[in-house]
């Protein structure tokens, strides 16, 4: 057990629930936490939708020209 962890051990854990609707629309929409959750996140369990979300951030990705920067991503291709 560890009582007092390393500073680069903290965990990042943002919890946000969408339906599946508004999370593609958030992703078409360029929100910054759909386009860090498809291009970090981890899947806790899928029942088929997650191939369809990374399906709609690989289009959008490509039309935007979006690129991954420090605090963001950044739109190559004007919108």
């Amino acid at each position: 057990m560890v009582l007092n962890p390393p500073e680069d051990w903290r965990l990042s854990l943002e919890p946000r629930a969408y339906s599946p609707e508004k999370f593609l629309n958030a992703i078409w929409a360029l929100d910054l936490t759909a386009l860090d959750a498809v291009e970090e996140g981890v899947v806790l369990y899928d029942g088929g939708f997650w191939k369809e979300a990374q399906e709609a951030f690989r289009s959008t990705k490509k039309e935007y020209g979006l690129k991954k920067i420090k605090d963001g991503w950044m739109a190559l291709r004007p919108f």
